[in-house]
């Protein structure tokens, strides 16, 4: 995982294209930010296996509201009943 912006201190609009691994990395060991965007981007990816479940861990496990919040408006989206 590579972080160009640690702490996110830069005023940013960027676009990196990730695949699902690299996603499901990102949000189990990233920080707060990082794991916010990570769920965003997973829902590009919802009929690919153990994502929902993912999203569905960290919107009940993760310590940080915002992020569980992220995981349930990313599951919130995907066009299937969970």
């Amino acid at each position: 995982m590579v972080r160009f912006d640690e702490g996110n201190y830069l005023l940013k609009e960027w676009f990196f294209d990730k695949s699902s691994d690299e996603l499901h990395f990102q949000l189990n060991n990233d920080d707060v930010i990082g794991k916010m965007w990570a769920a965003s981007e997973l829902v590009k990816f919802e009929n690919v296996p153990g994502v929902t479940e993912n999203l569905s861990e960290l919107a009940v496990n993760d310590p940080f509201w915002a992020v569980r919040r992220e995981a349930l408006e990313s599951l919130n989206n995907f066009n299937t009943e969970i």
